[in-house]
């Protein structure tokens, strides 16, 4: 199969370069120290090269790029794009991107890319890898008392629809790894109102919309991306501990990861947006990437429980890439990618350019934002994985 990722399995594959051992006492709670691509073990040039290539504007609106090895900044650069003047040259405004809730408008710059002027960008579906951890946190706390809980026993308070044995044996892993079973169509374009992810923001109760669901197949047995299955996990996360997703996260991760900034969509009956809600700065952002990185320990505080990084980012299911034949494993919320052997690099993605890239063989992290909704030039991981390949020394 001849894709642009089966590409990039055999850049990474190949790699037989020296590896620089991860630091184990930098902990970036408070900021990243800054280092050069040299002292930690990069050829700068190849980094300067891509940064050249995303400023000459060739993966369209690329807003910010930050490299971390070892613990340490070795590349950072914003790109300024002026979007109210790139608002008012679009000729069309799509209809599903022009809500009339200006939280879900993506052509409102009060909220997109960045939150009310600050340096805070949407994360799009990177969130529900994020959101993913929330639930692992739940699950060290015992407030959950594992991923094999069922679904429903937190509807029973519910009359829920189209409830059948299938139904009743859905589990949070199902939810977590997108094996849920219920309807659900998000491959179709977004400007046809059968998506159900386009269906879901429109709609004024969104569990109720999830949950009521026709099943289509056993939990556990197919993989289809839902947006609608995270946003169950952000209804259990409140039922379970009594608190919003948006509320636990800040108190139990947020703040031991000293992350102060932050904005988080709610839905219109105010529950966290687990499915693509969260705004935060890319230093912010890089450490989600190196709190994998470390087996989910942050200072000497264990805050997701052992062995949820593993669980996190095991191959659970194949995920086919819309619109392409790759397809590629998928853990918790979380896209996988082969470098050789067992290993794998993580990615968390998200809608119109969001990417974060987590090396763990390497000791890289690299986010990227963006806001490709205009055109056809997207920022393409293969290219961003061939520059990381040429810098590693």
């Amino acid at each position: 199969m001849k894709t642009k990722l089966l590409v990039v399995f055999t850049l990474f594959c190949f790699i037989s370069f020296g590896q620089t051992p991860i630091s184990r006492d930098i902990w970036p709670t408070n900021g990243w120290p800054v280092s050069t691509p040299e002292e930690q073990g990069l050829d700068s040039a190849p980094l300067t090269e891509l940064n050249n290539r995303l400023e000459a504007g060739e993966s369209g609106y690329i807003d910010e790029m930050l490299i971390i090895r070892n613990g340490h900044i070795v590349f950072e650069k914003s790109y300024e794009h002026d979007y109210d003047k790139i608002n008012s040259e679009t000729e069309k405004i799509p209809t599903y991107y022009s809500s009339a809730n200006p939280v879900y408008n993506y052509y409102n710059t009060d909220y997109h890319p960045y939150y009310k002027g600050t340096k805070l960008h949407t994360l799009q579906s990177c969130t529900k890898t994020i959101s993913s951890l929330v639930i692992g946190i739940a699950v060290g706390r015992k407030a959950i008392h594992s991923v094999d809980v069922n679904v429903l026993d937190y509807f029973k308070d519910q009359d829920v629809k189209n409830v059948d044995e299938r139904k009743r044996s859905m589990t949070i892993e199902d939810l977590l790894t997108m094996r849920a079973g219920l309807e659900w169509d998000s491959k179709i374009p977004l400007d046809d109102p059968k998506n159900s992810a386009v269906q879901l923001e429109n709609s004024e109760d969104w569990i109720d919309f999830v949950i009521n669901q026709p099943m289509v197949s056993d939990p556990g047995t197919v993989y289809e991306y839902c947006g609608g299955a995270t946003m169950l996990l952000s209804y259990i996360i409140k039922k379970s501990t009594g608190m919003h997703m948006d509320e636990y996260a800040n108190k139990y991760m947020f703040q031991p990861l000293g992350i102060k900034q932050y904005y988080w969509k709610k839905t219109p009956k105010q529950l966290t947006d687990a499915q693509g809600g969260l705004y935060l700065v890319p230093r912010d952002l890089a450490k989600f990437g190196y709190l994998f990185l470390k087996d989910g320990i942050w200072d000497g505080e264990r805050i997701l429980p052992d062995g949820w990084i593993q669980a996190s980012t095991t191959p659970h299911v194949k995920d086919t890439i819309p619109n392409k034949k790759a397809i590629i494993p998928y853990g918790y919320q979380l896209r996988l990618l082969p470098i050789g052997g067992t290993q794998h690099l993580y990615i968390f993605h998200g809608f119109a350019g969001q990417k974060m890239l987590v090396i763990p063989k390497y000791g890289i992290i690299a986010t990227f934002n963006a806001w490709n909704i205009y055109g056809e030039k997207q920022l393409d991981i293969s290219m961003i994985l061939s520059y990381l390949k040429k810098a590693i020394k």
